[in-house]
């Protein structure tokens, strides 16, 4: 019986229903039910007991399933106890962060034996040159261009015109990166400065604009955040893969504007417009022990993406999961060397049959144009392989 007294007290403060004007919420929230059990006008405030007074049993919490909200308490007019009036408040828990870090090697091999070249009259210390190639890594960030080699058919400068294109844009891309960035940075805003940068630097000696010269862009960067995602930026036929396990999840696809012709940034011309109307952006989501692979044509022209594979998963049974900033760095230098190598290995190979086993990527879209060509292509060669990893703090 005094059970049943104490419900009866208890609901005879609150409002009956259909009695409130208050339209009842469609939400799951906390509001559902204080915005349709409170009472209109609020009744009076409880009197404070004694502190050896024993609580009335005349209240009702409801706790909602938000980590970050407090308990609601449904008051009635009589005496509550000090621990109802000042419930306990729950504050959310913070999650930690995980951060990513990329340990990257890189590895070239130039097309022509090397010879001593004239430095350039700015200092380019960002970017390493690979024949008509270069490349930059800066932290998080790496990037890979390739000189058009059409170019050092009209001159006879050294550096080539278009080597000397390519590593002023991977040198200007690299001091981009340099500044404060928000993890996720805008790829075709940076491309776009450092195209800016590289078209005003690209002047002879004597001070007159040098218009020969173009080059292909591919720029990577990792947000060291969850959810980890690495974002680039493309133009031209250099090509990006991510491969996890022994799988590529993402592969870039190449951009020509003709037969190995490909879209290319070089001082204003009219059939080579700026980066913001050429450029592809992407975002990449990946895991720990994923390897981006970045590269220019030499690779991709030689190797087919099974032929990358087979390296890569060669290299994971070798190397099984490597557990060090250093260990990683190193599988990253020699998967980076052992895929040049093979991809010039291929690339001195001598003409054979069309439609052969064993031809290149090169001679496969040579033959579906009607173009006559067999063998490898030789050409320069850069790759560069990041594994993503967690940072350690």
């Amino acid at each position: 019986m005094k059970s049943r007294l104490i419900h009866k007290r208890l609901y005879s403060a609150l409002p009956r229903a259909g009695s409130s004007t208050r339209p009842r919420p469609r939400s799951n929230s906390a509001s559902l039910y204080t915005n349709a059990l409170l009472p209109t006008e609020s009744p009076p405030p409880p009197a404070r007991l004694p502190r050896e007074s024993k609580p009335h049993l005349n209240s009702v919490a409801l706790t909602p399933s938000h980590a970050d909200a407090p308990s609601v308490v449904l008051y009635s007019p009589w005496p509550l106890s000090d621990a109802c009036l000042y419930p306990p408040i729950h504050l959310p828990v913070k999650r930690p962060r995980t951060h990513y870090r990329l340990d990257v090697g890189a590895y070239g091999i130039p097309k022509r034996p090397h010879r001593p070249l004239q430095p350039p009259s700015d200092p380019l210390h960002l970017a390493v040159q690979v024949g008509e190639d270069a490349y930059f890594i800066r932290g998080n960030a790496l990037g890979v261009a390739d000189g058009v080699g059409g170019w050092s058919k009209l001159t006879q400068q050294q550096p080539s015109p278009s080597a000397l294109f390519a590593r002023r844009l991977m040198h200007y891309t690299a001091s981009e990166f340099a500044c404060d960035l928000p993890d996720r940075p805008d790829m075709l805003m940076i491309l776009e400065r450092a195209y800016d940068n590289t078209v005003k630097a690209h002047t002879t000696p004597a001070g007159t604009p040098l218009h020969a010269g173009s080059s292909t862009a591919l720029i990577a960067y990792l947000s060291n955040h969850d959810p980890a995602a690495v974002h680039l930026a493309q133009v031209g036929d250099s090509i990006g893969m991510v491969v996890r396990n022994t799988e590529i999840i993402w592969r870039s696809d190449e951009m020509w504007w003709g037969w190995n012709t490909p879209v290319q940034l070089s001082p204003p011309l009219p059939l080579s417009p700026p980066p913001r109307t050429t450029a592809r952006i992407f975002s990449v989501p990946v895991l720990p022990d994923d390897i981006l692979i970045l590269a220019s044509d030499g690779l991709s022209d030689n190797l087919w993406d099974e032929d990358v594979l087979d390296e890569v998963a060669r290299f994971r049974r070798t190397w099984s999961q490597p557990d060090s900033h250093l260990r990683r760095s190193a599988m990253a230098g020699m998967l980076s060397e052992a895929l040049c190598s093979r991809a010039r290995s291929v690339s001195e190979r001598k003409g054979k049959p069309p439609e052969d086993e064993n031809e290149t990527p090169f001679a496969r879209r040579a033959r579906e144009v009607g173009k006559q060509f067999t063998g490898g292509k030789r050409d320069d060669i850069s790759v560069l392989v990041a594994i993503v990893a967690p940072a350690t703090r």
